[in-house]
């Protein structure tokens, strides 16, 4: 009787403990969970002497969409785009949700055209995508940005900010795009 007690509070701590670091909505890692796994890849970055990618991720007009299908239809987006994520990511990735409508994917050992090039197809499958919802079929495009640092480069918040200003010039450039493109040099 104690020890079915004891596995039942067992349980019951893991799933608590999942709950703290998973987004609810769309299953992917939280920003919390985020933050810690940057700190540690940042880390390993550095003891390995490897490259380090993030790629911040907004969709684009996601406001217009809510206003115009309703809430329940930018819910089920969402988890359609985390999918996506999670569908291209690479063992040992991590995809997680950043906040609203932004995501983030580290991508450890990925060097600047590597990461664009993954931010690339990813983005295509992206667009490519019909979104089934409540509210019909509906298509998403995103902006991409990547920041790439090399071992002894970066701090959490520095790879953050770069991959967060490579965002935002895709987005002032007519979004739906990564940037810096593949065939571009990384300027984190």
């Amino acid at each position: 009787m104690l020890a079915d007690r004891n596995a039942e509070l067992r349980t019951l701590s893991e799933q608590l403990k999942l709950q703290t670091v998973t987004d609810a909505l769309t299953q992917v890692a939280n920003r919390r969970a985020l933050d810690a796994e940057l700190s540690k890849e940042v880390a390993r970055s550095d003891r390995y002497k490897t490259k380090l990618s993030m790629v911040m991720i907004d969709l684009d007009h996601f406001k217009d969409l809510n206003d115009l299908h309703g809430h329940p239809a930018g819910d089920e987006v969402l988890k359609s785009v985390a999918c996506i994520l999670e569908r291209h990511k690479r063992k040992g990735d991590f995809v997680a949700r950043y906040g609203g409508e932004e995501f983030a994917v580290l991508l450890p050992h990925a060097n600047a055209e590597d990461a664009a090039a993954w931010a690339e197809r990813a983005r295509v499958s992206l667009t490519a995508s019909s979104i089934e919802t409540n509210a019909g079929t509906l298509s998403v495009t995103a902006s991409f940005g990547v920041a790439t640092f090399g071992p002894n480069q970066a701090t959490p918040e520095s790879i953050t900010a770069a991959a967060d200003r490579a965002l935002y010039l895709a987005k002032d450039a007519g979004r739906n795009q990564v940037y810096p493109p593949p065939s571009v040099p990384n300027l984190s």
